[in-house]
């Protein structure tokens, strides 16, 4: 019984720290915005690749509705980010040829992420909304 409530705790305590680290909606629509540079559309494909894979190894041992709430957010800002972006396909295409098979392919992949996750991704919403 001890160890549940230990666990319980630490549980609601990683809840609200991670709650607090909400990004404003101006750190949002900087993210999905029209980009300035390449190099700055590049550095935000990463940074966003880069939380999806932190937050997978995450949700994947703690299966914690947070991470699985910013997993969906995550990848529904890749989606906008490349909508919003698409003068860069021609230099994406160029450097990420060997991790990615096209600019257009990638969206595309990542929509149909979005779409096949919308289900589970209402849920973590409405699951995240009560933390």
């Amino acid at each position: 019984m001890n160890i549940a409530k230990c666990l319980l705790t630490v549980l609601i305590v990683v809840t609200c720290i991670s709650s607090n680290a909400t990004p404003t909606p101006e750190m949002e629509k900087a993210v999905i915005s029209e980009h300035k540079t390449y190099q700055d559309f590049k550095e935000t494909f990463i940074f966003l690749i880069a939380k999806l894979t932190e937050e997978s190894k995450a949700e994947s041992d703690e299966e914690s509705v947070s991470d699985a709430h910013w997993t969906c957010v995550n990848q529904q800002e890749i989606v906008k980010m490349f909508n919003n972006n698409k003068k860069y396909k021609k230099q994406f295409d160029q450097e990420f040829a060997k991790e990615y098979p096209s600019f257009d392919a990638t969206l595309d992949g990542f929509q149909k992420s979005v779409i096949e996750m919308k289900p589970f991704c209402d849920q973590m919403q409405a699951a995240y909304d009560k933390i």
